[in-house]
């Protein structure tokens, strides 16, 4: 049993250790792109945690609402967070937010909501919601753009949502693999939140594969 057993622990101990090193690496690209505004789909996540009286995320994604009105149903709600300013406390759920916060939250809502019951996991309760949820502006930018050129050449335009359509329907980005509702998540995450100040982007994303 013994010869058996020792057997097994070295591809488990380097199977472990392949793990670990992968996670390592995650948290490392994670820290790197911390310069990057939040999307829509993390923001839901953390809006719901800090929200003492919201709905249950089921309800929450199988509703259909607008922008406005979603920013009205979580400043009408309540957040946990403790020592917050009188002007934060107005928030509502969307308190420690900010502007920019909020209205990319919002568009992720109103434009990928609601889903289908069936689409849910049996379990909410256990289910990585982060899988689950529809992709949002800040993960679309980080796999499509990146590809072709650098991150700050993206990042670093400045642009309202129609000028951001005009830049991603050149025939160039036609075959970025998206569909409508992709689209307009991207256009609304990059209207909102570009451009990055320079200083804060890493040297290793200013350069792309494509050279530029």
């Amino acid at each position: 049993m013994t010869r058996r057993m020792n057997r097994w622990i070295p591809p488990v101990l380097v199977a472990a250790g392949t793990a670990l090193v992968f996670a390592g690496l995650a948290v490392a690209a994670d820290d790197a792109l911390k310069f990057m505004p939040r999307g829509g789909r993390e923001l839901l996540i953390e809006v719901k945690a800090k929200c003492a009286n919201c709905d249950d995320l089921v309800t929450l994604v199988t509703t259909r609402r607008s922008a406005d009105d979603w920013q009205k149903y979580f400043t009408g709600k309540q957040s946990t967070v403790t020592g917050l300013s009188d002007a934060e406390k107005r928030k509502g759920a969307l308190a420690t937010f900010t502007e920019k916060q909020i209205r990319t939250l919002t568009a992720y809502l109103s434009i990928n909501l609601p889903l289908a019951r069936d689409q849910l996991p049996r379990d909410p309760a256990r289910a990585q919601w982060e899988a689950v949820l529809p992709v949002d502006g800040r993960k679309l930018t980080l796999d499509r753009c990146m590809g072709c050129h650098s991150l700050a050449t993206t990042i670093l335009i400045s642009g309202d949502l129609n000028g951001w359509g005009v830049i991603m329907r050149k025939s160039d980005h036609v075959n970025l693999g998206m569909n409508a509702q992709q689209l307009q998540e991207l256009l609304h995450y990059l209207a909102i939140n570009m451009p990055v100040p320079e200083n804060e982007i890493p040297d290793e994303f200013k350069k792309g594969t494509g050279g530029y």
